[in-house]
């Protein structure tokens, strides 16, 4: 899955994390510029699911990580113009988002 913002509008991937694949045919992966509002974010019309391939190609920095098993997250830091490992988001406290209607 991925933003709008990456695949229609050109940002460069920021943050992506990846967790357990739904089915056979899913990553697991989730892309972002990391800049989306949360109104922004909270509207399906602004994601799209595709390749892991087609977003490598708007923004090869992602091949660096792509074969880390889930779960995981990874921040681009600019200093070291690399991806760094960070908490992997709580996909309960999603999970609790969701049912609440928060997203």
């Amino acid at each position: 899955m991925a933003s709008d913002r990456i695949l229609v509008d050109g940002m460069k991937v920021r943050y992506l994390y990846r967790e357990a694949p739904s089915n056979p045919y899913d990553s697991g992966w989730h892309f972002f510029p990391g800049d989306e509002s949360d109104e922004y974010a909270n509207d399906p019309d602004h994601w799209a699911i595709y390749d892991v391939n087609t977003v490598a190609n708007y923004d090869s920095t992602i091949t660096t990580v792509l074969e880390t098993g889930a779960p995981c997250a990874f921040e681009w830091e600019d200093s070291s113009k690399k991806f760094v490992s960070v908490a992997p988001p709580d996909p309960e406290a999603e999970d609790a988002k969701f049912k609440d209607g928060l997203h």
